[in-house]
């Protein structure tokens, strides 16, 4: 099977021209970097955001040891980091890239935003961040730039309000993908995914994997030549590869992926991630449907269709346990994608006591299991993880927006 070779591989290749000079600049003793404002800005906050710039470059790049984001080489009216702040500006920071300077896929850029003292440390490392990112690599998709460096900012800074607002917008619709091309209002929530995928395959300082991805997937754009950016291999591509030896597969690793963030914040009764509980009931996934054992059998659908790298919850209540029954759950999913499905059976206090993965058949639409070992269970929670792509041979890109949602049905039955 060949692919259309009109399908996008990248974000639009777009250099934005800088702002308007602004009338005050401030500059940075520390660091080299500059904020620039209007003379109504009170300059005790436009100072605040300079130390705070400061301080997020000194973090990310001197103590976790991430490359510098790229001086912009005159493109800009300083030769440090430009931070705009503008009233217009929305409260995240809007990272552009600089029109190239060289050969590779590497840009310097700018910030803009809206003052806040409130927001300013999020600001800084969000704008340091994502700068750091284009440094590395501007072709990979602005979604993946937003969500890595809000995990950066939970490494380094003191999350408040506005990031469970974004990590909430991505559990209550946990049908959303972690992985896309362009920044949506949930990337930010993806930071979860990269803390995850940090703690399992990182090493060494925390931070560094997810830079290293972006790293790693750096190739060259003719950009003479081209509307978009040539983001082949991406991140995701390479993540995959690093299972090409493993005796775990991606695939099992997306699955163990969807089955934590079932456990995370309020719904964390293990104390399996006590580094996310100030996500509180931010962390809650959504549940499609709660069912009771009493009730069975029964037939559900999910209430939205699955985006690729997007997943589903249901929870099973055992209201009841009939002695010498097994319980026995079916699932059925719509080709050419791959769903992985996973039951954990849970106590009443919310920590998982077992789980039991239904088994992978490549090709097929359907997989089943039934489970008899629940004894001091409260419930079994259902979670399924569409993986995307269309066969083998043509996994999930993130580049190939916008994505085709799959839908399911799971029959659930005492045998």
């Amino acid at each position: 099977m060949t692919l259309d070779p009109a399908l996008p591989t990248g974000a639009l290749l777009v250099a934005s021209p800088r702002p308007a000079p602004l009338p005050v600049v401030v500059c940075g003793s520390r660091e080299p970097v500059c904020v620039h404002h209007e003379r109504d800005l009170d300059p005790a906050l436009g100072l605040a955001y300079v130390r705070a710039l400061e301080d997020a470059r000194a973090q990310l790049v001197h103590a976790l040891g991430v490359p510098a984001p790229l001086p912009d080489v005159g493109l800009g009216p300083t030769p440090g980091l430009d931070l705009y702040l503008d009233d217009r500006a929305g409260l995240d920071v809007r990272v552009q890239p600089d029109p190239a300077v060289a050969l590779d896929d590497r840009r310097s850029g700018f910030c803009q935003a809206r003052a806040s003292r409130a927001e300013l440390q999020r600001q800084a490392v969000s704008c340091v961040g994502e700068l750091v990112l284009l440094g590395v690599d501007a072709a990979e998709t602005p979604f993946f730039r937003r969500a890595i460096a809000s995990y950066l900012w939970t490494l380094v800074g003191a999350p408040g309000q506005r990031d469970r607002d974004a990590l909430d917008a991505l559990q209550a619709n946990p049908q959303l993908g972690v992985a896309g091309r362009e920044a949506q209002p949930w990337s930010a929530g993806a930071a979860l995914f990269f803390d995850y995928a940090d703690a399992r395959l990182g090493v060494g300082t925390p931070g560094l994997l997810p830079v290293a991805l972006v790293q790693i997937a750096r190739r060259d754009t003719p950009v003479e030549r081209s509307l978009r950016w040539h983001n082949e291999p991406d991140l995701i591509d390479v993540l995959r590869s690093a299972f090409a030896s493993s005796r775990q597969r991606f695939d099992d690793f997306m699955l163990d992926f969807a089955v934590e963030r079932a456990f995370v914040g309020a719904r964390d009764g293990a104390g399996r991630h006590p580094a996310l509980g100030w996500y509180g009931s931010a962390g809650r996934v959504r549940f499609d449907w709660v069912l009771t054992a009493s009730s069975l059998p029964r037939r559900v659908a999910p209430r939205r269709p699955l985006e690729p790298f997007g997943s589903a919850y249901s929870w099973l209540e055992l209201d009841r346990v009939t002695l010498g029954k097994a319980l026995a759950v079916r699932a059925e999913w719509e080709e050419p994608t791959l769903f992985r499905w996973s039951l954990v059976s849970v106590d009443a206090s919310g920590k998982p006591i077992k789980r039991f993965d239904l088994p992978l058949v490549r090709g097929a639409t359907s997989a089943e299991r039934s489970i008899v070992d629940y004894d001091g269970a409260a419930g079994i929670l259902i979670v399924a993880i569409n993986l995307g792509g269309v066969d083998a041979a043509h996994p999930f890109d993130p580049d190939f927006e916008p994505f085709e949602p799959h839908g399911f049905t799971i029959y659930v039955t005492e045998l």
